[in-house]
């Protein structure tokens, strides 16, 4: 019985054990990350395409939502600050942000972590992207470590750890050397 005993509580420790690290969220940036994209974001050109959306070239809309209603939430939340591991209007991370956008403009439940998100849709090379594809970086050494929407004419919204929620273009030296490529969510 003694016997049975040590092995039940053997078995439930590692049961314990696998269910908490099942649970874990994947892994995040760590300061010493977050201090590291902080500096080389500095060195990034600066631009800033524009404050808001307010077009989409018409051969660069995706026919299977309308582009009209994420315009407006993206263009609501340009200017909210960065917050690592933030998912709502008082903070975003990248990836908090695109998950927040696909569940509010087209009912679509992504991932808070960019590295589920580089999983989903079709992959797409810079040359197909279309608005609303996910755009993804390598901006620590992790693959991938940013993500953002792609809202036409080279340009793609993200949460900026020094701009917080951004307009940039991917022709920005910063993030032209750091592209990985994109993701379609979304098909007809």
């Amino acid at each position: 019985m003694i016997k049975n005993k040590n092995y039940f509580s053997i078995s439930i420790f590692f049961i314990s054990c696998l269910y908490i690290a099942g649970c874990a969220p994947y892994p995040r940036f760590t300061t010493v990350d977050t201090e590291k994209n902080s500096v080389e974001e500095k060195l990034e050109d600066n631009i800033i395409v524009e404050t808001r959306i307010e077009s989409v070239p018409g051969d660069e809309t995706n026919p299977d939502f309308d582009h009209h209603g994420m315009m407006e939430i993206v263009n609501k939340r340009i200017g909210v600050p960065y917050k690592y591991g933030g998912k709502n209007e008082s903070g975003f991370d990248c990836s908090g942000f695109t998950s927040y956008v696909y569940d509010k403009a087209l009912r679509i439940k992504l991932s808070p972590y960019s590295v589920d998100q580089y999983k989903v849709g079709k992959k797409m090379d810079r040359d197909n992207l279309k608005f609303g594809d996910l755009v993804f970086f390598n901006t620590t050494g992790r693959i991938p470590s940013h993500v953002g929407i792609y809202i036409g004419d080279d340009r793609f919204a993200h949460a900026s750890v020094q701009k917080g929620v951004t307009i940039s273009s991917l022709s920005s030296k910063y993030y032209k050397n750091r592209f990985l490529g994109g993701r379609r969510v979304v098909f007809r």
